[in-house]
């Protein structure tokens, strides 16, 4: 079935790059996109941000928002030991 009906596509959807399948598919078409990218004209700086967005996400199976929830829990955790009145207390 096509998307968004299509069960590949839900569990895609819904895991994303944890799949290892799928980050492996990402991995291939990234790197094929690193191979292109001299060829059409690309500066060394757009290639350079390709090969890190690869290397800090999809290598890893995560996203950008996957940045933004261990800043959250970070956050979160640090407010859970810290005193409302600025005394540290034990975690």
């Amino acid at each position: 079935r096509p998307a968004p009906h299509n069960p590949l596509y839900e569990d895609a959807a819904r895991v994303g790059l944890a799949d290892p399948e799928l980050r492996e598919v990402a991995v291939t078409c990234f790197t094929a996109a690193l191979d292109a990218l001299p060829r059409l004209g690309a500066d060394d700086g757009v290639t350079e941000a390709v090969a890190a967005y690869r290397d800090r996400h999809v290598a890893r199976g995560r996203c950008p928002a996957d940045d933004t929830l261990d800043r959250l829990r970070a956050t979160a955790a640090a407010a859970r030991t810290t005193h409302p009145h600025g005394k540290d207390t034990p975690s």
